[in-house]
This record gives C-alpha cells, sequence and structure tokens, in this order.
C-alpha cells in the first residue's frame, strides 16, 4: 500500500519488507534524469505504458529514497525491486513520479484552511 503526504511531496510504501519514505528534490530528479537519459514525463509514459526497463524502475526507487534521507546502494535496490516483484516496484515508482505533479497549492496546507476561513467569513456576512 501507498500513501501520500501531498504537504511534503513524500510517499511512503513497503519496499525489501519495510515501510519506506519515497521523495523526489530537485538534486535527485536532476540525478534521476541524468541517470536515465530520460525527462521525468518519458520515465511517466514508460511506467503507463509498462514499456519500463528495470534500471529505470530502480533508478527512480533509490533517487526517491535519496530524496528523503534514506542511504541505500543502488545494488541492495535493485535486489529489493526483484524481490518485491517489477510490477509492485513499478507502481512505487509511479506513485514517486506523481508526487512531481502536484501545485503548489495542492502541497500547501494553508491553502485549504484559508479558503474555508474566507468561504465562513462571507456566509456569516450574507446571514
Amino acid at each position: 500500500m501507498t500513501t501520500h503526504n501531498k504537504y511534503a511531496g513524500e510517499i511512503k510504501a513497503s519496499l525489501g519488507g519495510q515501510e519506506r519514505v519515497f521523495k523526489l528534490t530537485f538534486e535527485r530528479l536532476v540525478h534521476l534524469e541524468d541517470a536515465t537519459g530520460k525527462s521525468v514525463m518519458e520515465l511517466s509514459r514508460t511506467i503507463t505504458a509498462q514499456t519500463f526497463k528495470t534500471m529505470d524502475i530502480v533508478e527512480i526507487v533509490y533517487q526517491g529514497l535519496l530524496g528523503a534521507g534514506g542511504k541505500f546502494e543502488k545494488n541492495a535496490i535493485g535486489r529489493m525491486v526483484l524481490d518485491d516483484g517489477l510490477i509492485a516496484s513499478a507502481g512505487i515508482a509511479s506513485n514517486i513520479l506523481a508526487s512531481l505533479f502536484l501545485t503548489k497549492d495542492e502541497l500547501s496546507p494553508l491553502v485549504e484552511g484559508e479558503n474555508q476561513s474566507k468561504t465562513t467569513d462571507t456566509q456569516s456576512k450574507n446571514t
């Protein structure tokens, strides 16, 4: 199961028998695109079309773990990806990439509260 912390741009998912946190920071995103030779959109399309390479999945998962502060060797991540199954790991990779497509408003916990306050204030004045 994968859960999202949309306010921090993080996801949590089980990999290698443990729940782990994944986050693609700008630095990790640059490393990901350099390592795969593909843009984030190309990577997203290959996962959706199920035409991905194993190393694409390993690299996405690896960079996501590093971005969340993890300290892992890429070979260890490769073993976990294969042990957990490539399709399940591709799902994690897909969710890691999806976390990049949230807008700033969706990431901010204040926006929803501010909008609710304005609505409440307006409703109070109208009643």
